[in-house]
């Protein structure tokens, strides 16, 4: 899981932690949330319960559920992998054949 604060995360002028996770969407305003450094981590956390302690931090989704929830994405990486491949490939063959590689 990564971190709010590497995302699009500010806080408002009334002190309300905003954040945008996907480009496409809008940014939407964490109520009960706050950014505090704890342990010498700086990060976006949020009280379980009504006293002051214990607080958990907030995170976004991770980059692997980022990248198949997009088709698109996950589409031009399979393109990538198969050209970079098919170049590879050929090279890599002709150097085991010639015992450049072991």
């Amino acid at each position: 899981m990564i971190p709010l604060t590497k995302f699009n995360t500010r806080i408002s002028g009334s002190g309300q932690v905003v954040t945008q996770i996907k480009r496409s969407s809008a940014a939407e305003i964490l109520e009960h949330s706050f950014q505090a450094r704890l342990g010498g981590h700086q990060g976006i956390y949020e009280r379980i319960g009504i006293s002051r302690f214990p607080v958990e931090e907030r995170y976004g989704p991770a980059t692997s559920q980022m990248m198949y929830s997009n088709n698109e994405v996950t589409e031009e990486i399979s393109d990538k992998v198969s050209e970079t491949f098919g170049k590879r490939i050929d090279r890599d063959i002709l150097a085991l054949l010639n015992g450049w590689r072991r």
